[in-house]
């Protein structure tokens, strides 16, 4: 399924707030509109992630926002990795220069 600006993620900001109350570290809270998307739980509250093979195959997990970031806007921002992906940039590689 393919994701628009208006609900670019099925993660909303009530479900997020129950996955932190009555889930366990290091568990995940999946997207089901964008590939790869994901929140996980840690000690220090969590992290946005996106998992994606880069330009050479290889499988990469990226921390693309931390937990202050809210769903909406670090859906956004997966979005965005994911059309620099097509595009032919890897976004951990275009992150760093």
């Amino acid at each position: 399924m393919k994701a628009s600006k208006t609900n670019a993620s099925s993660i909303t900001a009530a479900k997020l707030n129950s996955f932190l109350k009555e889930s366990e570290l290091n568990s995940q809270l999946g997207c089901d509109h964008i590939q790869g998307f994901h929140f996980i739980k840690l000690k220090a509250g969590g992290a946005w992630r996106l998992r994606y093979t880069d330009l050479l195959g290889k499988r990469r997990t990226a921390v693309i926002a931390d937990a202050s970031i809210k769903p909406a806007v670090a859906a956004e921002i997966a979005l965005d990795w994911r059309t620099k992906l097509k595009d032919g940039i890897d976004p951990l590689g275009h992150k760093k220069n």
